[in-house]
């Protein structure tokens, strides 16, 4: 990454979410390889699809690629799968994106399940943005009926970020990440995609909760009672 100092206004975010957050805070369960029903396969891009050590094409005009991703118009074949931990936020594979303007390249993740109509998913993933001269970028995230929810546009340096976000993507959704970048790279690791409880199973978990509770508080003053009883008897 360029050690630039940043301004805020040479680029510009566009949140198209009301529910995206954004931070640069590592948490402990960042690997996405650990979190709980991920439907992203190979979220990390840990499997590069070729030799070990060695960097991939995404699959393109090379028909190489990493298991789990796909893109499409990648022109100049500047688009990849690395494996050095320095740019990883974790483990040692990371993508590297630098598609050149003014075609975007779309990268697509490949999910374990389909979307289900009208339920909620958390996506999340990092993105750090490396620019050596200029500022010609631009990176917009999609997921199914939600286009752009993010949008990115000619921002400068930037470490691993996350951006987390709430989105009802309806049925047989694709998670999708259009980019370009003139003047290096995109990094992108750890992408998640999250099945969000339904409401009504929301309420049933809370019903039970509750049942839960009332039945541990009858046996405990059953229990109590008790007591007091054998107490009075003895005296």
């Amino acid at each position: 990454m360029g050690t630039r100092q940043r301004s805020a206004w040479l680029g510009a975010i566009v949140l198209l979410s009301s529910t995206l957050t954004v931070s640069s805070v590592r948490a402990e369960s960042t690997d996405c390889t650990k979190i709980l029903a991920n439907l992203v396969q190979n979220c990390g891009f840990e499997d590069e699809g070729v030799a070990p050590g060695a960097d991939s094409l995404l699959v393109g005009t090379t028909g190489m690629g990493s298991p789990g991703w796909s893109i499409t118009d990648n022109d100049v074949n500047v688009n990849g799968v690395g494996t050095n931990s320095t740019f990883a936020l974790t483990g040692s594979g990371y993508a590297y994106l630098g598609e050149v303007a003014p075609d975007p390249a779309t990268l697509t993740a490949t999910l374990t399940e389909d979307t289900v109509a009208g339920r909620s998913y958390r996506v999340s993933f990092w993105l750090a943005i490396s620019t050596d001269v200029g500022n010609s970028t631009f990176f917009a995230v999609s997921f199914g009926d939600d286009a752009n929810f993010l949008v990115l546009a000619n921002l400068p340096d930037q470490g691993y970020t996350q951006y987390t976000a709430t989105i009802i993507p309806g049925a047989n959704a694709e998670l999708t990440f259009d980019e370009f970048n003139n003047d290096s790279f995109f990094y992108l690791d750890d992408v998640s995609v999250v099945s969000l409880p339904q409401p009504s199973g929301l309420r049933l978990m809370l019903l039970g909760a509750v049942v839960l509770i009332g039945m541990r508080w009858r046996r405990a003053t059953r229990h109590w009672r008790q007591d007091r009883n054998s107490a009075r008897s003895t005296t």
